[in-house]
C-alpha cells in the first residue's frame, strides 16, 4: 500500500519500479516497503527502503518475487520456484554484511552500481574515511542513513562526488 501510493504520488509507472527494482542489490529487489521518492535533478528514479519495519517483510518479499515472476511470464510453476527460492535467500545470497566486506576488497560499490570506493592515488585518510563511510551504509538500516544524511544537510555539507559517480556508474 505505501508502495503503491508513493509510486502513484511521484507519478511513476509499473515499469519504472521494476527498472528500478532490476537495477537494486539483490537483497533490495523483492523489498516489500519500497518508497519511490520524487526524481533527482537527473531525472533519475530516487527510493527509500522501509522493509525493515515490516515484522513479516521475510515473508511479503517472497510472495513479491513470486508475484514478479509471473508477471515476467514465468507461469505458476515459475512464480512457485521464484517464491521458495526467495525464502531460501539467507542460505544463497550475499547479505550486507558480507557484501560490505566484498565491495571493499574489489573497490567497486555494489550500492553505487559498481563505482569507485576509494582512490589509490588519494591519501591514506581520505582512502580510510570513504571505505569506512562505505562499511556504515552497508549494515546501517534505511532510516540510519536517512537519519544521517539529513544530519550532513543540515551541517552545510555537499557530496559533490555523488553526481560524478553516478556518471561513471551509467546512472
Amino acid at each position: 500500500m505505501i508502495s503503491a501510493l508513493s509510486k502513484r504520488m511521484n507519478k511513476y509507472t509499473d515499469d519504472d519500479e521494476e527498472a528500478l527494482r532490476d537495477s537494486l542489490p539483490e537483497y533490495h529487489e523483492n523489498s516489500s516497503y519500497l518508497v519511490m521518492l520524487p526524481r533527482d535533478k537527473d531525472g533519475k528514479p530516487t527510493y527509500m527502503d522501509l522493509s525493515f519495519m515490516n515484522p513479516y517483510g521475510y515473508y511479503h518479499s517472497s510472495v513479491i518475487a513470486g508475484a514478479r515472476e509471473l508477471g515476467a511470464g514465468g507461469g505458476p510453476a515459475g512464480a512457485a520456484g521464484a517464491t521458495l527460492w526467495s525464502l531460501a535467500a539467507p542460505l544463497h545470497t550475499v547479505q550486507p554484511g558480507i557484501g560490505t566486506v566484498i565491495d571493499l576488497s574489489r573497490n567497486s560499490d555494489s550500492l553505487r552500481g559498481g563505482a569507485q570506493i576509494w582512490n589509490p592515488e588519494d591519501t591514506w585518510e581520505n582512502n580510510s574515511a570513504k571505505m569506512a563511510y562505505r562499511a556504515i551504509r552497508g549494515v546501517a538500516p534505511g532510516t540510519a542513513q536517512q537519519l544521517y544524511n539529513t544530519y550532513l544537510a543540515s551541517q552545510g555539507y555537499v557530496d559533490q562526488g555523488a553526481a560524478d559517480r553516478r556518471k561513471c556508474a551509467g546512472r
